[in-house]
């Protein structure tokens, strides 16, 4: 007996559907933002107390520091393939080698110029500090392309989730070590804990295989 395939959604059902996935992907990408906030002012707010003003300037010069090197290390490629209609196994790789050799690239750059970045910001003290956050570059390589993938699968959810936990960790571990007279080095392994806890929720649960032969 011949079995009859199922007929394909026509253009305005599949409109429907993608505006009903959009729709609700808003909802969880809004509801993560708001959360994530909540637990950075929350967080800031006992660390300003805790360290003093001068110790959050240093904060968020970090900040500013993990935001602008993932712009910088990015290169649009997120952008391109979460646009891209036709996606191959192949696509991924050729990313994910670009993205490798990159943050080999950035880590190196960066121990080589963390003291002069130190000494411009008029903060020689943080050289060190600097250099141990040139490992977020690794992370980033790492978890970019799962992270493509839920948003190119428009699974924002899941990606919401990740993204409160990540948080959730970074404050964990900046106050956890602020409380233990670690002063500006908590926020260096707060954001190196959130990287890495990010790193390995993504790859858990959007696990996207790649060959390092393109």
């Amino acid at each position: 007996m011949l079995s009859v395939p199922a007929p394909k959604p026509s253009a305005p059902e599949a409109s429907t559907g993608i505006a009903r996935r959009s729709a609700h992907g808003i909802k969880w990408v809004g509801l993560a933002e708001i959360i994530t906030r909540l637990l950075q002012y929350g967080g800031t707010l006992i660390l300003a107390r805790l360290l003093g003003a001068k110790a959050i300037g240093i904060y968020a010069l970090f900040l500013m520091f993990s935001q602008l090197a993932y712009v910088l290390f990015d290169f649009g490629f997120s952008s391109a393939l979460i646009q891209r209609k036709n996606i191959r196994p192949l696509h991924y790789s050729t990313t994910f080698v670009i993205y490798l050799v990159s943050a080999l690239v950035y880590i190196l750059l960066m121990w080589l110029g963390a003291g002069p970045l130190a000494v411009y910001v008029e903060h020689p003290q943080l050289t060190e500090a600097f250099r141990q956050l040139s490992v977020i570059f690794l992370f980033y390589a790492l978890n970019a392309l799962p992270r493509i993938r839920l948003q190119r699968e428009m699974r924002f959810k899941r990606f919401s989730f990740i993204q409160i936990c990540g948080t959730l960790v970074n404050m964990g571990v900046t106050l956890a070590f602020a409380f233990n007279g670690y002063d500006y080095r908590s926020f260096v392994f707060g954001i190196i804990a959130e990287q890495a806890v990010l790193t390995l929720l993504f790859n858990v649960l959007a696990f996207t295989p790649v060959s390092l032969r393109v």
